[in-house]
């Protein structure tokens, strides 16, 4: 993704954005009225008096405060419920879509009638400004009605456990999207790092959560040199930790800061080119139903087969396979990336709910079985999760109660772990 459409998808995902939008259109749509009046032919009059409109207007104003105040509380205590599966989701329910437009909605539809009744007061419209107001007036109304329907629909789910599953799930499922398509982000593939080369360093630690290989490609084809990205997405780097090295001579300060401004790096992951921090997500989600104070291992077996199903997107083959090679081995690329590993993917989905899960039988069956299906699903990248299969019997041996139970785990993993 370009650089300024990541910044401007960051953007309107920002809850004030839609608000700001809508507030302006709100108070334009009031004062546009008296300019609109001209237009009416001739002779077109109404008994529509400023009583009438101004009435309506305040019933607006004062119902759509409350409204949007309530509205707010809502997301805010969705945001809070959504924390507790995991505080990484709570970024995906600020960009909602549905939830930021029934705010902004409400927030537009006050300014309106606030700025309407305001210039009905001063005499700001004539009598055919007041026909169109009142016209306009009913059209946010309408739009009231829909929205808040639409709403009332949304918020019965907003923030509940299967909803942070299933946006975490599509989020993760997105990210990996997006590399199944370009493995390696339109780069080459990782290749030794050739001797003499000079790491690029950032001057302030953070994660990487894009990178613009576009910039990096023109920089190095200016100065006729390779470039070999060590950190990708959600890396977590730091000034002793290098982003890239880079061949030829020695950069100097300048060059080191041209260099690492392609990177963009933030305080905390984002999932947008991120897929290891979705299988996070998901495994969090899992190990907070796990607690005895919790016990609910219904929510962990959803957030197992979530898990399940992101890895079988995985290990599908890409139906665009031949383009995705034929973008990642351009032959006049000085850019050279990896793709992240499955061993590391499958420890970050699958390694605490082993853990976390391992005195209870229903969990480490439903994970078992789980690693079992990936595993014949793609038989070449099978040993990461037989690997791991391994590794939950070994944890429920040392903790899980009931010797009956180990037995039957061991059954269901040694005949193809």
């Amino acid at each position: 993704m370009n650089a300024w459409r990541f910044w401007l998808k960051k953007l309107t995902r920002r809850i004030w954005f839609r608000s700001v939008v809508y507030s302006i259109c709100g108070v334009l749509l009031a004062l546009v009225a008296r300019f609109l009046a001209p237009l009416l032919p001739d002779g077109f009059e109404s008994n529509v008096g400023q009583d009438a409109v101004g009435s309506i207007l305040q019933i607006l104003a004062a119902s759509m405060l409350a409204v949007t105040t309530f509205s707010l509380t809502t997301m805010v205590g969705a945001y809070s419920g959504a924390s507790q599966a995991t505080p990484r989701s709570t970024q995906l329910l600020m960009a909602d879509s549905t939830s930021q437009e029934a705010l902004s909605t409400f927030l537009g539809a006050f300014l309106f009638s606030i700025v309407g009744i305001i210039a009905l007061s001063t005499g700001y419209y004539g009598e055919r400004g007041r026909l169109i107001l009142f016209v306009g007036t009913l059209a946010v109304v309408l739009l009231i009605a829909i929205t808040l329907l639409r709403w009332i629909s949304h918020i019965t789910g907003f923030g509940r456990t299967s909803d942070t599953i299933n946006r975490v799930e599509s989020a993760t499922l997105a990210a990996i999207g997006e590399f199944r398509r370009s493995p390696h982000l339109g780069a080459r593939p990782a290749t030794a790092i050739p001797p003499g080369a000079h790491a690029i360093y950032t001057a302030a630690p953070g994660y990487v959560t894009q990178i613009n290989v576009k910039a990096l490609q023109a920089r190095a084809r200016q100065h006729e040199v390779n470039v070999h990205v060590v950190a990708l997405p959600g890396t977590l780097v730091h000034p002793n930790r290098p982003l890239l090295w880079v061949t030829g001579d020695a950069p100097d300060d300048a060059d080191q800061a041209a260099w690492a401004s392609a990177f963009e790096l933030n305080p905390r992951r984002m999932f947008d080119h991120d897929p290891r921090l979705g299988l996070i997500g998901l495994s969090e989600i899992a190990c907070r139903a796990l607690p005895p104070t919790s016990n609910d291992y219904g929510t962990a077996i959803d957030a197992i087969n979530a898990l399940q199903r992101v890895f079988f997107s995985i290990l599908a083959p890409a139906e665009d396979a031949d383009q995705a090679a034929s973008i990642d081995r351009n032959d006049e690329g000085r850019v050279f990336m990896p793709q992240p590993s499955l061993d590391d993917m499958v420890e970050d989905a699958f390694r605490a709910v082993a853990r976390d899960g391992a005195t209870a039988i229903e969990v480490m069956t439903r994970l078992c079985k789980a690693l079992e299906g990936l595993a014949a699903a793609s038989p070449e990248k099978a040993e990461p999760f037989r690997a791991m299969a391994r590794q939950a019997v070994a944890r429920a041996g040392l903790v899980m109660p009931y010797e009956p139970d180990q037995r039957a785990l061991r059954a269901l993993v040694e005949p193809w772990a």
